[in-house]
């Protein structure tokens, strides 16, 4: 329905006026038959056209539209988790090993942050230390010869 019958082809960034859009006056208003729930407004990027790690402008957008996907409840099956240009990151408390523990899954990760091999870059932090990285360091720029 993106860019059809009065509906954007990006949601806004803003959650009251993704309110508006869907429960807004007549006039301001796409399909009246939409039912929303509280976790379906969300600001990620559903699409992004043009997402490149190495931007700082694409990192910060992609960033500001971090999305909180948390528990329905203690029965919930799913875990809490933070969804940023399709990477999850889960935190929680896993009472099994008595630990924090924090999981990353990389299955529906936006397709401009793959690299050629199939691998995402990925650098993780603990505190001060990095535990894990796999991201190729930068190219050297060629010194000029003669």
């Amino acid at each position: 329905m993106a860019g059809t019958d009065g509906f954007p082809f990006r949601p806004p960034a803003d959650d009251q006026a993704i309110v508006d859009l869907y429960y807004g006056p007549d006039k301001s208003r796409g399909d009246e038959g939409y039912t929303l729930y509280p976790a379906d407004i969300c600001r990620h990027l559903l699409a992004p056209v043009r997402l490149r790690l190495s931007d700082s402008e694409d990192c910060a957008e992609a960033n500001s539209s971090a999305v909180f996907h948390p528990m329905d409840g203690p029965d919930d099956e799913s875990l809490p988790c933070v969804e940023i240009a399709g990477v999850l990151v889960f935190a929680y408390l896993d009472a099994h090993r008595a630990a924090v523990r924090i999981s990353v899954d990389l299955d529906t990760t936006a397709r401009q942050l793959v690299q050629a091999d199939g691998t995402v870059p990925v650098l993780v932090d603990l505190a001060d230390t990095t535990v894990f990285d796999n991201v190729t360091p930068p190219p050297v720029p060629s010194e000029p010869t003669g």
